[in-house]
This record gives structure tokens, sequence and C-alpha cells, in this order.
């Protein structure tokens, strides 16, 4: 869990309302009023351990089916096709940690939208994403050292070392 505190919006003049529907709710006024957020927990609890199969720290294979996936901090390699024809994927987080995403680690996800490549992966094998026929965003972390996605340009661009 990750805490927002209040000070984090103040500048959001348009905000009116503000609410994260799972354990926990935060509001804030409207913004002739000013903000009256005191604080936001936001969930990023990790996905368990047993919706995958593992390999040391590689994920061979996701077993679970849900739609949102926090990749465990342990994982250091996204294996070939491991979340292959994962249609119930639609959002997935990849931690800072993971530095290999491999061939069709994504692909045939259908209904995946939006990827965060963090700044730790170096390594992006070819068809990671094939047929991923709804996945409009790809964004590379700006401190990526080989991958980028300027401008928004929705793709990942080997930029070197």
């Amino acid at each position: 869990m990750k805490k927002i505190m209040g000070f984090a919006l103040i500048a959001c003049l348009s905000v009116s309302f503000l609410a994260h529907v799972s354990e926990n709710i935060a509001f804030a006024a409207e913004p002739t009023t000013g903000l009256a957020v005191e604080e936001m927990v936001v969930d990023d609890t990790e996905t368990s351990e047993a919706d995958f199969e593992w390999e040391g720290t590689k994920i061979k294979k996701y077993i679970g089916s849900s739609e949102e996936v926090v990749i465990p901090s342990k994982c250091t390699e996204i294996g070939n096709g491991a979340f292959l024809r994962c249609t119930s994927l639609k959002k997935i987080t990849i931690p800072n940690g993971v530095r290999i995403l491999k061939s069709d680690a994504f692909a045939w996800c259908t209904n995946l939208t939006s990827v965060v490549i963090p700044d730790s992966v170096t390594y992006v094998t070819g068809n990671t994403f094939r047929n991923c026929d709804n996945l409009t965003k790809i964004k590379v972390a700006s401190g990526n050292p080989v991958y980028d996605s300027r401008e928004n340009c929705n793709a990942v661009i080997e930029t070197g070392l």
C-alpha cells in the first residue's frame, strides 16, 4: 500500500472529487473551496506468487485469471509466452527489477489496454505484444537507459546504452 498525502494534489485546482473504490476512499472539495484531501491510500498489492509458474525469478506462466496483475517484486524476467492468450488481462504493472521481457510474453492478450515498462527493463525480444489488439498505450519510463516511447509515440524504441 502506498499513501498519497493531501499536499500531493495541491496544484490540481480542477479536481472536484477523488475516490479509490476498493477499501479506501478519498474525498476532495469543490475547486472553489480548495482541496480537502487529508490522505489517499492506493492499493498496489502484488498478485500472489501462487498465480504464476516460476523458474527461479523468471515467470514461466501466469495461471491466474485477474483483469489486473501486479508482477511480484521477486521477478526479474517474464518468460516466452508467460501471459500468452490471457484474454482476461486488462492492466499489467511491471515493477522495477524486471530486466527481460521475452518473445510473446503478452501475445494475444486481446483485452490488454496499457503497459508501462520500468527503468530496469533492458531487453525486450520480438513479438512481446503481438496481437494485443486493444493495446492503445505503451509507456517506457523516462529513466530507461535502452528504450523509450518519445513524444508519446506508443511504441518501444531502442535507443541503445
